[in-house]
């Protein structure tokens, strides 16, 4: 998990202390294992992370794979990995991404929504929205991932618990807690007792096809 230090409020942002251990070398050793297990989960195996200091408070990550890529495989590591503001082919120039476009990834490992992030000779400082102030987008950003990851779940015989009523239960109840967190309005995002009816049928047909 990642680690924190004195985390610090100010205004509307928190302060997420920076990565820290006895050496510079341990602190990047960590927080790329950390990103690594964000890209296993996220892509699978097969990806190399990468992590490389700039200058100043600069630093980007690469991404390696031996898969072969193409516009179809860029697009799809771009969008699993929340990558900002790049042109979903980049990968087929180049596999170094600047840590501006991260924000989306380090919002996986913070589980808040990144603002903005520093690297210094002590670590990386990772710059978070309190939750209250999250921004209505990165609230409906939870939701949507939660609903597909509860998608892929059904689908997946690893899961034999989840099916589209225990799933219904499991959004319903991340939405209400969401809305009595006061970052969510009941009136934005319905969930009903067929929500994931959808699943099931789109599933039968491809056993179907098969």
């Amino acid at each position: 998990m990642i680690r924190h230090t004195d985390i610090i409020r100010t205004a509307n942002l928190i302060l997420l202390s920076r990565l820290w251990n006895q050496s510079t070398t341990s602190i990047w050793d960590e927080l790329t294992a950390q990103l690594q297990e964000i890209v296993n989960t996220e892509l699978g195996s097969g990806y190399t992370v990468t992590l490389r200091r700039q200058d100043y408070y600069y630093w980007d990550m690469q991404i390696k794979t031996d898969l072969e890529m193409d516009e179809t495989l860029s697009e799809k590591i771009c969008e699993r990995l929340g990558l900002q503001d790049v042109d979903v082919s980049m990968f087929l120039d180049d596999d170094w991404v600047d840590s501006n476009h991260l924000f989306g990834l380090l919002s996986k490992l913070t589980h808040r929504e990144v603002t903005s992030s520093h690297a210094d000779d002590y670590g990386v400082w990772i710059i978070c929205k309190s939750l209250v102030w999250s921004s209505p987008e990165f609230t409906e950003h939870l939701l949507v991932k939660c609903e597909k990851r509860l998608r892929r779940e059904i689908k997946d015989r690893h899961y034999s618990s989840v099916d589209p009523d225990t799933a219904c239960h499991q959004l319903f109840g991340f939405m209400e807690a969401l809305t009595m967190l006061g970052l969510w309005g009941r009136d934005k995002f319905f969930v009903m007792p067929d929500h994931f009816a959808d699943t099931v049928i789109a599933q039968e047909v491809c056993q179907d096809e098969m």
